[in-house]
């Protein structure tokens, strides 16, 4: 299930411009910060932003958004952090 969820993200996340693909989504260092994270770093250079300014706009187009399985979406140090909805995730 996790793989599927990081082809949906990565697939959002190419809507929004950024050539992510599944594989570049990590778990991040502690659950504070989600469940999965995508360090922004290398897509901020060809995007001329800070990672911090890129994810801050990508986090906010993408929390407009309604994502299969995310309950929530933030950015901290430069990667954007996704919360799983746990209950949507049991339910399928």
């Amino acid at each position: 299930m996790l793989n599927d969820i990081r082809k949906i993200l990565a697939e959002t996340v190419k809507k929004q411009g950024m050539a992510a693909r599944a594989d570049d989504f990590v778990y991040p260092e502690s659950l504070e910060f989600g469940d999965l994270s995508l360090p922004v770093f290398k897509f901020a250079k060809g995007a001329k932003k800070s990672p911090e300014a890129l994810g801050e706009e990508l986090a906010e187009k993408l929390s407009n958004k309604k994502i299969k399985f995310v309950s929530e979406v933030r950015v901290k140090g430069g990667y954007l952090n996704f919360f799983i909805d746990k209950q949507a995730v049991t339910a399928e």
